[in-house]
C-alpha cells in the first residue's frame, strides 16, 4: 500500500503449465479502476477484452470525457495546447477539436496543411502483399471522392450512381421517376433526357401527354395537332404506321393496322397498298345524313341501313337494291336539279319480261 487513497495489488495467477501476471489499481473505496494484463491490454474500470484499450464509464451521471489527446505547439515565441483527439461522454468523436458538434467531427487546424481530412481504404488481395485501395476520400478543399483519390468536383464518383424517386421538390434535385431522369427547376420536374434538358410533355403515371399546341414531326412549324413532314424527297419510308402485337405460337405476331405510305397511299389492314385508299377487310358505314355535295367529288353513305351513292351534283342512287320500307327489290334514284325521283320495281319488271319472252331470268332461294 503506497497511499491511503490508492493501493496497488499485484496478483499472480497461475494456470497449469502457464504463469501470467495482472496488475490491478484500486481506489480508496477498494474499487478496481485500472487493469493491465500480461498481453499488454489495458482496461479502465473493467477487465480488458480482446482489445488493447477497454474503457468503461460506470457513472451514469458523469459528464467527464472518455478520452482526450492534446499536443503543445509553439511558434518560437509562445506555446499553446491544441486538441488532437477527443471522445465525449455522449459518444461524439472529435479530431482537431475538443467540442465536436456531430458524432464524428474533423477539423484541420493547420491552415497551411495539405493533408486529406478523411480516408476510407480497403486491403484487397495482392501478391506478394495486399493492395490498399481508397474507397472514399475527403480532400482538404472539401472535395469528396468515391473510388477516386483525385476528385475534380465537390462530389466525384468513379462508377455508376443509383438514383431513386422522391416526392420532395427541392430546386436542383435529380430523381428517377421510374420512367425518366428528371431535374427540379424550382417550379416543376423537367425531363433530363429530352432535347435541351427539358420537355414540354407532361406525365400521368406511365403515360405522357401534350395539350398546349401543335406537334411537328419533321417540321419546326406545325400547323395541325399532329403535323408529319417528310423532308427527304427520295425517302421510301412510310409517313405513319399503326401496329399491334397479338399473341401467337411460338412467337407473337405483329400486324400493321394502318399505314400512310410515301406518296400519300393509305392502307387499312393493307400495308402493301398501291391505291390512294384501300381496306383489307370488310367496310361498314354507319347511318348518316347525305354528305354535302360539291363538284368533282362523289361519295357513299348509309341511310336506314341502305347504301347510297351521291355525285357532285347531289344526285343520289340506291346501291343496295331494296326498298327501305317494304324490302322490295327496286332501283331508286333522285335528281337534285329536277327534283324528280325514279323508282323501279325491279322484281315486277323482270317477271313481266319473263312472261313476254318465256325465258326465266329471276331465280330465288333462301340462304
Amino acid at each position: 500500500m503506497m497511499k491511503d487513497d490508492l493501493k496497488i495489488v499485484i496478483v499472480l495467477l497461475l494456470s497449469v503449465g502457464v504463469s501470467f501476471s495482472q496488475f490491478i489499481v484500486k481506489n480508496s473505496s477498494d474499487d478496481d479502476i485500472l487493469y493491465i494484463n500480461n498481453k499488454g491490454s489495458v482496461g479502465i474500470n473493467q477487465t480488458p477484452g480482446e482489445v488493447r484499450l477497454d474503457v468503461l464509464d460506470p457513472d451514469v451521471s458523469s459528464t467527464m470525457d472518455l478520452m482526450r489527446v492534446q499536443e503543445t505547439v509553439s511558434d518560437g515565441v509562445s506555446s499553446v495546447v491544441m486538441p488532437r483527439l477527443i471522445l465525449k461522454d455522449e459518444g461524439r468523436f472529435g479530431v482537431g477539436t475538443d467540442s465536436p458538434v456531430s458524432f464524428a467531427d474533423f477539423i484541420d487546424m493547420d491552415e497551411n496543411s495539405t493533408a486529406d481530412l478523411f480516408t476510407v481504404r480497403e486491403a484487397t488481395p495482392g501478391s506478394p502483399f495486399p493492395i490498399l485501395r481508397t474507397r472514399m476520400i475527403v480532400k482538404n478543399d472539401g472535395y469528396i471522392g468515391i473510388n477516386t483519390v483525385n476528385p475534380r468536383e465537390f462530389l466525384h464518383v468513379e462508377g455508376a450512381i443509383l438514383v431513386g424517386n422522391t416526392m420532395n421538390s427541392n430546386e436542383g434535385a435529380i430523381r428517377y421517376s421510374g420512367t425518366d431522369f428528371e431535374g427540379y427547376d424550382g417550379t416543376s420536374w423537367k425531363s433530363l433526357t429530352a432535347t435541351g434538358g427539358s420537355s414540354l410533355w407532361s406525365q400521368n403515371g406511365s403515360d405522357i401527354y401534350y395539350n398546349s399546341g401543335f406537334v411537328g414531326v419533321g417540321t419546326s412549324a406545325p400547323t395541325y395537332l399532329l403535323h408529319v413532314h417528310d423532308t427527304d424527297p427520295l425517302s421510301p419510308n412510310n409517313l405513319f404506321t399503326i401496329e399491334e402485337t397479338r399473341a401467337g405460337s411460338p412467337f407473337n405476331i405483329t400486324f400493321q393496322r394502318m399505314v400512310v405510305k410515301d406518296g400519300g397511299l393509305i392502307g387499312i389492314h393493307d400495308p402493301n397498298t398501291d391505291y390512294r385508299f384501300s381496306v383489307g377487310s370488310a367496310l361498314m358505314l354507319k347511318d348518316a345524313s347525305a354528305p354535302k355535295y360539291t363538284n368533282n367529288y362523289s361519295g357513299l353513305y348509309s341511310n336506314t341501313g341502305e347504301l347510297y351513292a351521291i355525285d357532285g351534283s347531289g344526285n343520289t342512287t340506291l346501291l343496295s337494291p331494296h326498298d327501305r320500307k317494304t324490302g322490295e327489290w327496286i332501283f331508286y334514284s333522285k335528281n337534285i336539279k329536277t327534283g324528280r325521283v325514279v323508282r323501279v320495281d325491279m322484281e315486277q319488271m323482270i317477271r313481266d319480261i319473263e312472261e313476254l319472252t318465256g325465258n326465266a331470268y329471276l331465280q330465288e332461294w333462301t340462304e
